[in-house]
């Protein structure tokens, strides 16, 4: 009789306990779902399109703000500034803020702002609101008006990639036209005369390194003596004189707006005869004149600017080869300069 006692009221505190239990698990449930609700951090994106409707495009212009409602939603939802998927936002709601940004007010709001702020702003909208590939334009178009530390480093982070650095580590491709002047010294100067230059050229550049070559041609015709060989003359006036170039070239510095380099590599003389004139001379005489090649070391520095979104590139160049033609007994220095006009292919 006692054991039947304690067992039944060992059940009924057991089912006391289970129900208490259950209820205070219920309650918690509805307690952090509440919670949840409550504190719902928003996207990044959100934040940007409540600012820009109510007029405050000061507060996307503030690297600060920017900086701490990106950090904010990162840690929250795990994405910085689109939707779960990653894709583009398309509620209801943001269609306001599409219907603006096609808006003559958002040109006015931004022209409110620095060119500085507005590049800033447009960095962060076209980022929140836009396609991602279009981010490449913005980076582009935008990120040379960005100077202060700050909005350097939020546009970094939005953009993900290190604005400051970024021409000196991109890839590309580049051609050239050239324009300059060649003259000679240290004994070459007495066969050779200076004359005006035009050359052509393609290049790559790594980071800092570049490869490239170049032909060129000198205009006139410097070349000063007539040549004599096996009886046969060659008047001066028809020896072309054709720079050849292979060049590396190392950046040793490098901003949004200039480059300063080094460059060393070969560079050859080739003094021959045009080639129809040689066909003449071997129907006349049976033998063309024997060419005459140079092939020397080079090195020279030279300093370039950047226009047009770094797709155009104008470089002035001096530089030094050593001359070592032996059949016509030419020695010495060739001296150069030029003016560059580049086209730049990023791939």
């Amino acid at each position: 009789m006692v054991l039947r006692t304690i067992r039944t009221a060992l059940i009924a505190l057991a089912l006391a306990a289970l129900q208490t239990f259950a209820s205070e698990y219920t309650w918690n449930n509805s307690f952090n779902d509440e919670l949840n609700t409550a504190i719902k951090i928003p996207y990044f994106y959100e934040v940007i399109a409540k600012h820009l409707l109510d007029g405050d495009i000061k507060f996307v212009a503030n690297p600060d703000s920017v900086g701490f409602y990106l950090r904010r939603s990162h840690i929250a939802n795990t994405h910085d500034y689109a939707t779960e998927n990653d894709s583009l936002p398309t509620s209801p709601e943001l269609q306001k803020v599409y219907t603006y940004l096609n808006s003559e007010a958002w040109d006015n709001d931004l022209n409110k702002l620095t060119p500085e702020e507005a590049a800033f702003v447009r960095i962060v909208v076209y980022t929140c609101f836009f396609d991602r590939g279009f981010n490449n334009y913005s980076r582009k178009i935008h990120r040379r008006q960005i100077v202060d530390k700050k909005k350097h480093e939020q546009a970094n982070k939005l953009l993900g990639t290190d604005l400051r650095l970024h021409r000196l580590r991109r890839d590309y491709l580049y051609f050239l036209l050239g324009f300059g002047a060649d003259a000679f010294s240290n004994g070459a100067d007495e066969k050779v005369g200076p004359g005006p230059t035009i050359g052509f050229g393609i290049g790559y550049c790594i980071s800092m390194l570049c490869a490239e070559a170049r032909i060129s041609m000198i205009l006139t015709n410097p070349y000063k003596e007539n040549v004599v060989q096996s009886g046969i003359l060659y008047p001066k006036e028809d020896i072309n004189v054709t720079p050849v170039e292979l060049l590396f070239k190392g950046k040793l510095f490098s901003s949004f707006d200039y480059d300063f380099a080094v460059f060393g590599g070969l560079r050859m003389l080739a003094f021959e005869f045009d080639s129809d004139l040689g066909e003449e001379y071997e129907e006349k005489y049976g033998k063309d004149m024997a060419n005459g090649y140079s092939y020397g070391a080079t090195t020279g520095i030279m300093g370039t600017k950047h226009f047009a979104e770094e797709l155009m590139d104008i470089s002035f160049r001096i530089g030094v080869a050593s001359v070592k033609e032996t059949s016509l007994d030419i020695h010495g220095l060739n001296w150069y300069a030029t003016i560059d006009f580049s086209l730049n292919y990023e791939p």
